[in-house]
């Protein structure tokens, strides 16, 4: 898998360190977060030109054969990147959807046969994709999942199966309002912060508290902010202050939730603050560039995911 994503990155930089001068096309503007299915259990926006450190370490230690200057390469071409990272069904599902300075002039040239690519022709299932020019072109790996897609100059997607967002693109207009999602007013905010929201916290509770609970929740949301080396504020100092929120459905649980949150962060010198009946804030928590990694992406094999059905909390 490192090295699929390796030959997905490396063909990335390739394309958007060529051709500087490009003059992007006019096109229409596109929300890229309205590209995302919306059943991922957690979504989330960085807004990369105010997080290059952070994102190039990631990628460079994420993929094998990538150097921290390659990665530097791709992330300051990227202006934001919106993901949405796991389902019920499939926890390790990953969807990518990005605004970037893509020239496509060499994009044939480097997903090509010769360089592990096979291209094909994706007809978006549309009712007007000839009026919307519902036809795309997919990059496939030789020997992996992640596909690749351009559908405009300043629009780049990835995922497993890439399909259902070419889709969302060729009908825009039937995808663009996002608000009857729960998510989109918070991780769509013009932030320089990391933006995240989880749609099912009982999936990944335990990795922010550090142990098991059974209390329903339905969101907890939240930011991270970086936080400059004191002693050489020029230089990555790889820490971040997280903020998050968890909203309880049931309010009598608060008070109880409040001591099982102080034991868990009251050591870590975090503020715990009860901003509602239903809501109790977490500030103030210093947190690693490895531990970022580890909160999204490992495996969320703890807790159960409670919903409201009429007047009911049952799990799902």
């Amino acid at each position: 898998m490192r090295k699929r994503s390796a030959l997905l990155l490396a063909a990335l930089i390739f394309i958007l360190a060529s051709c500087k001068t490009t003059s992007p096309a006019v096109e229409e503007q596109v929300n890229v977060l309205a590209l995302l299915e919306q059943d991922s259990s957690i979504y989330v926006r960085i807004p990369v030109s105010s997080h290059v450190d952070l994102t190039s370490a990631v990628l460079s230690s994420a993929f094998d054969g990538v150097s921290k200057k390659d990665a530097r390469s791709f992330a300051q071409r990227v202006s934001e990147l919106y993901a949405g990272i796991g389902t019920v069904e499939d926890r390790s599902r990953i969807q990518v959807a990005s605004s970037a300075s893509i020239p496509q002039v060499a994009v044939g040239t480097v997903f090509s046969k010769k360089h592990g690519w096979s291209k094909r022709t994706y007809n978006a299932k549309t009712t007007d994709a000839v009026e919307k020019n519902g036809s795309f072109t997919v990059y496939d790996p030789s020997a992996g999942e992640l596909s690749v897609s351009f559908p405009s100059p300043s629009v780049f997607v990835s995922a497993a199966k890439v399909e259902p967002l070419l889709n969302r693109y060729a009908e825009y207009s039937d995808y663009a309002d996002l608000s009857a999602t729960s998510y989109s007013s918070w991780v769509s905010q013009q932030s320089s912060d990391i933006l995240f929201y989880i749609t099912r916290p009982g999936q990944y509770l335990r990795n922010l508290i550090g142990q098991s609970v059974s209390i329903g929740t339905d969101a907890i949301y939240g930011s991270l902010s970086y936080i400059p080396s004191k002693k050489n504020p020029d230089s990555y100092s790889g820490l971040y202050s997280m903020m998050f929120r968890i909203h309880l459905l049931d309010k009598r649980a608060a008070a109880a939730f409040r001591s099982v949150l102080s034991l868990s962060f009251g050591m870590m010198g975090a503020k715990i603050t009860q901003t509602d009946d239903f809501t109790i804030e977490i500030s103030d928590v210093e947190i690693t560039q490895k531990q970022i990694e580890d909160l999204f992406m490992r495996d969320p094999v703890t807790g159960k995911h409670f919903k409201v059905v009429g007047d009911k909390i049952i799990k799902e």
